[in-house]
């Protein structure tokens, strides 16, 4: 059972609704729950991050979807959540905000002057090729096992390449960092799915030997 505290009617960090029947919904997996929960943790974000980086900051909207996932992930691995919401929310922010400046102040830039290009033969050996397409094959495999919304959203994110915008608006979600959540619980499933079936070993579709098991190959070597 969620527990959650809302410190007072003034509080910045207080959505418009209970913070216990956003978390409660996000974690009976309602239709709205992940959108609706995503929804009231984006202004706090957003606040806070801005507060840190400055408004106009070219990272912003990446370091705002960043928080409400590690919120929302947060939130999911517990299982319930205790303590002020908005609170953990704007610290999260704050952190995060806090080791991307650090991480900047950090990069350094070598410049590799004299260097001349190593000639390398570019082409790619048959084994390069066969693995490619046993890799695609596989990533096909995998997309096939998830259902349409999920399969669709990961080749218009990966394959064809639309932004994330775009991607929302076909999913139908309010926020950015909401469709970002379906996409991670999409990749989950893509991963269990890809993990059980490299543990399987069973040959991929399409690629069994003809005519003799993978045993009798190993006989005829």
């Amino acid at each position: 059972m969620s527990s959650v505290m809302i410190r007072g009617k003034n509080n910045d960090n207080s959505p418009g609704d209970s913070w216990d029947g956003l978390v409660l919904a996000y974690l009976a997996q309602t239709d709205d729950g992940p959108d609706a929960l995503a929804r009231a943790l984006e202004p706090v974000a957003r606040r806070n991050v801005g507060a840190s980086l400055g408004s106009r900051n070219q990272d912003l909207e990446d370091v705002i979807s960043e928080v409400v996932m590690a919120v929302l992930a947060h939130v999911s691995r517990r299982g319930e959540f205790r303590g002020d919401l908005g609170a953990f929310t704007a610290t999260v922010a704050r952190n995060k905000c806090r080791n991307r400046i650090l991480r900047q102040r950090l990069i350094t830039y070598v410049e590799l002057a004299g260097e001349s290009p190593t000639l390398v033969d570019t082409a790619e050996s048959p084994l390069d090729l066969l693995w490619e397409q046993e890799r695609r094959d596989l990533l096909q495999e995998a997309l096939d096992s998830l259902g349409p919304r999920c399969a669709n959203l990961l080749r218009d994110f990966y394959i064809n390449d639309l932004p994330m915008e775009s991607i929302r608006e076909r999913l139908g979600c309010s926020t950015l960092s909401g469709a970002y959540y379906v996409r991670s619980q999409c990749l989950k499933k893509a991963f269990i799915h890809l993990k059980n079936r490299l543990a399987d070993c069973s040959p991929i579709s399409g690629h069994e030997f003809a005519g003799e098991s993978p045993r009798e190959y190993d006989q005829h070597e």
